[in-house]
């Protein structure tokens, strides 16, 4: 539902504000975006990167880390509360550490975002729809960031 959707992108730039210092601090450095940094100022670069970011991201990662991955944890431990847990931990942690590229920061950062995607999945019963938008929504805040810096 549309109040999922807003529930989690708000805790989502909630949180990347709050703990943006303490991995700043933890680690020596934030988030490493330097991959993107091709889309500062660029319109072209922005409309790819967008197009990649919903279809891609928003979408293929939801479908690949929360139902393939999360639920077929879940199923395969066979469905129940502590089952879905562990599920629920593990593809947070598994999604936080495909996200190695953007250094300890980033996998920290998107560790916590997995968390906050599987918790919309789950309470969606099994839906990706409100992560994938709260993904998508959340994304392009950042893809904005990094555009207008040019």
């Amino acid at each position: 539902s549309l109040m999922l959707v807003l529930v989690g992108v708000a805790v989502l730039q909630l949180s990347g504000l709050l703990l943006a210092p303490i991995w700043e601090h933890l680690f020596g450095s934030g988030r490493d975006l330097a991959r993107f940094s091709d889309v500062a100022g660029s319109r072209e670069a922005l409309i790819k990167l967008l197009a990649l970011n919903w279809t891609v991201a928003a979408f293929g990662e939801e479908l690949a880390f929360r139902i393939v991955l999360m639920r077929g944890i879940a199923y395969a431990l066979g469905d129940t509360r502590k089952a879905i847990a562990i599920a629920f931990v593990a593809q947070a942690i598994i999604f936080g550490l495909v996200h190695a590229y953007q250094g300890p920061a980033g996998i920290a950062g998107t560790t916590i975002s997995a968390l906050v995607f599987g918790a919309l999945v789950l309470a969606a019963r099994w839906s990706i729809w409100p992560a994938a938008i709260a993904h998508g929504l959340n994304n392009t805040i950042g893809i904005i960031e990094i555009y207008n810096l040019g």
